[in-house]
């Protein structure tokens, strides 16, 4: 049986068909990667803008512990009570407070860092320790700084007692929670994902569930050898997801782990 050749319109088809059609699909992935490259440059700015706030947002945090400790250290019956070496009146003055501002922990130190006073009495953890080359007229100038917690991230803030010379610290200590940060989440504009994580072992409170969690170390990069000044949004492929993240390290106390915050936002 002989077959028919094709007529000449059938070979023309069939000699510009494929080129049309590999064309056709060179086209829609250049598209497909121009739109998510005008994604990803957007979301960088938008990230930018969301670490700013996350930064503002803990500042308030620790200003608002500062100032209610500050009240404390300065009332005139507390520091009587300080300076007479009262520990009943001191320990219920610290574990009021605490109550009060929904503290985590209240200590009276000594000038050496020793302590006198703890609400947390019977904890196995001691308080974080204070800064080195602290002194009463630095602590004054306000400051504060993060350390591991017993419930993961802790933010710190110390105070001098004057009576009127130096007398005692009080240091104060507030849990930073994945409730606090998903509070946070719901006022940001891109539907961003808040973690706040030791390095050495990436634990600490995060809006991320546990498989979400395992890809952090990509995010951050390698911290022994990073740059901590920098704070530029980059892009991370971990699996079969891609992430715009900014991350920031933290302030930590003498001897304290490194802590960063971490923003990061999937363009997928």
């Amino acid at each position: 049986i002989l077959m028919r050749r094709p007529g000449f319109q059938q070979r023309l088809l069939l000699l510009i068909l494929p080129p049309v059609l590999a064309l056709l699909v060179a086209v829609v992935v250049l598209a497909f990667i121009a739109t998510k490259q005008r994604l990803i440059d957007e979301s960088h700015n938008a990230l930018a803008v969301t670490e700013r706030n996350l930064e503002t947002w803990l500042a308030m945090r620790a200003q608002r512990l500062r100032e209610s400790t500050g009240v404390l250290a300065r009332d005139f019956g507390f520091r009587t009570a300080v300076a007479t070496d009262d520990p009943a009146t001191v320990r219920s003055a610290l574990e009021n407070l605490r109550r009060r501002i929904a503290a985590s922990r209240l200590v009276l130190l000594g000038l050496d860092g020793t302590v006198r006073i703890d609400t947390a009495a019977g904890a196995t953890q001691p308080p974080p320790p204070l800064p080195e080359e602290l002194d009463p007229g630095q602590a004054a100038a306000g400051g504060a700084w993060f350390a591991a917690g017993h419930d993961g991230v802790e933010q710190v803030t110390v105070v001098p007692v004057l009576a009127p010379d130096p007398v005692a610290w009080v240091l104060a200590t507030s849990a930073v929670t994945a409730q606090d940060l998903r509070a946070f989440r719901r006022q940001s504009t891109l539907p961003v994902e808040v973690s706040v994580l030791h390095l050495a072992d990436w634990s600490g409170p995060s809006t991320l569930d546990g498989p979400g969690r395992r890809a952090l170390a990509a995010l951050v990069g390698d911290p022994d050898h990073a740059d901590r000044s920098e704070r530029v949004p980059h892009t991370v492929t971990t699996g079969d997801r891609t992430y715009v993240a900014l991350h920031r390290y933290l302030p930590t106390g003498a001897g304290g782990p490194g802590i960063v915050s971490l923003v990061q936002y999937s363009v997928d």
